[in-house]
């Protein structure tokens, strides 16, 4: 029996990879086919080809479903082939071991970083690496043969056959590529610095930490949250003297693989799926209530049904849910989300008023964001009309605990109305205080206010702005110019050149706004006071940006504390500052 699995996914982040001829193309760096031929003859491939599948440990789970079908034909078709699973990873060490206890169908594993001299022959259309691709290579000259990501397909006999079917003819493209450093300092502090009352620097009891995606913290910082997206698993640690002391682990369950599986879907052929490694669960954001007994998980839970049960289509989605770890009990409480139906709602991140019991969510809406075609194939996805932006939803507002879509809020901002981008610049940050909600515009600068009771907006403005009007902020004169030749996609792209900083976190209390901003080599603390245009900042404060959600602040009683997490070197750093 041949089960036909669709994989539907969602795509949650900004950038993303998808499969060659559509969105998110993958290209061959000109002049790197002796780099490719001696890279693989070290790691022992044999024969006239290398069926190789590029994986970014974690970068997208559920993509990962098609990787055994992929190698298990290969064997069926190809036996004689090379195969290779190609994994990159932050700690190549640990993420083999993880990897060589999962079932991918081939027994050849590298596991290295981006440094790989491999790596330097791959050039993604969106200038990064997201989901697994396959990639089929000529040992003997180097080539690469075809080329597809994992997402956004339907894997199957036919999929194969089009990556297969003439090995004789190189169909991938080659682009020469030119390499510039522009990173320079651009924000720099204001002329009246904060007073900085701590700084103190905790060890995590760990040697080496996977890639941590995300941290949470309770409000007196007793208590610490990290969540691994490589292994989808939440480390749990308590502050004990100078450092945090790791206390338990949270990991997916049984339950969690088959909630939401169809009655009628067999449960051995769901057992079969996730030896298999199809079956993934994802976690993605995390929250600790006031209260640190509970810590909030948003997940993507497998969400299996027949498409055809006759013609064997079965189907494999997400499953939004939001799942309530209680930590005294070690107890889960698992549920699903109830989105509107059309826009669809990013929960990759959200930001809990538990006083008012409601969760804020991005929205995603048009495309690149959304779907798998090379250009925008309909008048409502296309964000280079106006009339895209008619309805244009910053976030969606859920009620707790049924996680029920009530409302959207707000408008996106102008910006990308302005340069034609959509969505896919917006990954909005949300913060609260007694009588205020305020969603910064990470990229753009644009904050904006609104009232915690009735929502109704109260008051913007854009820090980017700010910055220049205070001399504080460079940017490119020739930056985003366009060209006729340009794609639509290379045109959105070069628009990041138009962002010279981005807001990593925010605070506010009282019509005074705490702004943490990078522009990818300083990170600086900003204090704004829109009434009288006052600025604080502190000095460019030390910090690893591997990951923009490893820093946080929050204002608590007169102090800003600011949370940066080494997961390099394991630890945390805490500042407070003053004004």
């Amino acid at each position: 029996m041949r089960i036909l699995i669709l994989f539907i996914i969602l795509i949650q982040s900004l950038f993303c990879a998808q499969a060659q001829e559509t969105l998110y193309g993958i290209e061959q760096v000109k002049g790197t086919e002796t780099i490719v031929k001696d890279r693989l003859a070290e790691i022992g491939a044999s024969g006239d080809y290398t069926f190789l599948v590029l994986l970014p440990v974690g970068g997208c789970p559920r993509c990962e479903g098609s990787i055994p079908l992929f190698f298990n034909d290969t064997q069926k078709y190809f036996p004689e082939v090379y195969t290779l699973l190609f994994a990159i990873s932050d700690t190549p060490i640990s993420t083999a071991e993880e990897l060589s206890t999962k079932n991918y169908g081939t027994n050849n594993l590298v596991c290295t970083n981006d440094d790989d001299t491999l790596m330097q022959s791959f050039h993604f259309k969106t200038g990064v690496i997201g989901v697994p691709y396959i990639v089929i290579i000529n040992n003997n000259t180097g080539d690469f043969i075809s080329a597809s990501s994992l997402l956004g397909i339907t894997y199957d006999l036919n999929f194969f056959k089009s990556l297969t079917d003439d090995l004789n003819v190189v169909k991938v493209e080659k682009i020469s590529l030119t390499t510039s450093n522009n990173i320079s300092d651009k924000i720099s502090p204001s002329k009246v610095k904060l007073n900085i009352l701590d700084n103190k620097n905790y060890n995590i009891n760990c040697s080496e930490l996977s890639k941590i995606s995300n941290i949470s913290f309770s409000k007196d910082l007793s208590k610490l949250a990290l969540l691994e997206y490589e292994t989808s698993s939440i480390l749990l640690a308590e502050k004990k003297a100078d450092q945090y002391v790791f206390t338990d682990t949270i990991r997916p369950d049984d339950l969690e693989y088959y909630i939401f599986k169809a009655k009628n879907v067999p449960d051995t052929l769901a057992l079969a799926l996730r030896f298999m490694n199809v079956l993934q669960i994802i976690y993605l954001d995390i929250y600790f209530t006031n209260n640190a007994e509970d810590l909030m998980i948003s997940a993507s839970l497998p969400n299996l049904y027949w498409e055809d049960s006759i013609a064997e289509q079965l189907v494999y989605s997400n499953q939004a849910c939001l799942i309530k770890y209680n930590l005294k009990e070690e107890s889960k409480t698992i549920t699903p989300m109830q989105l509107d139906s059309e826009y669809i709602t990013s929960h990759s991140h959200f930001f809990v008023d538990e006083e008012k019991q409601r969760i804020f969510m991005g929205v995603l809406k048009g495309w690149p964001t959304q779907g798998t075609t090379a250009e925008p194939n309909s008048a409502d996805n296309d964000p280079f009309l106006d009339s895209f932006y008619d309805f244009s939803p910053m976030m969606s507002i859920l009620s707790t605990p049924e996680c029920a879509f009530t409302q959207f809020l707000g408008n996106l901002p102008n910006w990308h109305k302005k340069e034609h981008t959509g969505y896919f610049y917006f990954s909005p940050k949300v913060c609260f205080d007694k009588k205020n909600v305020v969603v910064a515009d990470t990229y753009a600068g644009e904050i904006t206010t609104f009232d915690r009771n009735t929502l109704k907006q109260l008051s913007s403005f854009n820090i980017t702005d700010v910055l220049l009007q205070k001399g504080l902020l460079v940017t490119d004169a020739n930056a985003g110019n366009n060209t006729p030749s340009k794609s639509k996609l290379q045109s959105i792209l070069d628009k990041k050149n138009l962002l010279p900083c981005r807001i990593l976190d925010i605070a506010y209390n009282k019509d005074t706004y705490y702004i943490l901003l990078t522009d990818e080599k300083n990170v600086i603390l900003y204090i704004y006071l829109p009434k009288t245009n006052m600025l604080f900042s502190s000095e460019s404060i030390e910090s690893y940006l591997s990951n923009t959600d490893n820093i946080k602040i929050f204002y608590d009683k007169g102090e800003i504390k600011v949370i940066s997490l080494d997961d390099r070197k394991a630890s945390l750093n805490i500042m407070t500052f003053t004004h």
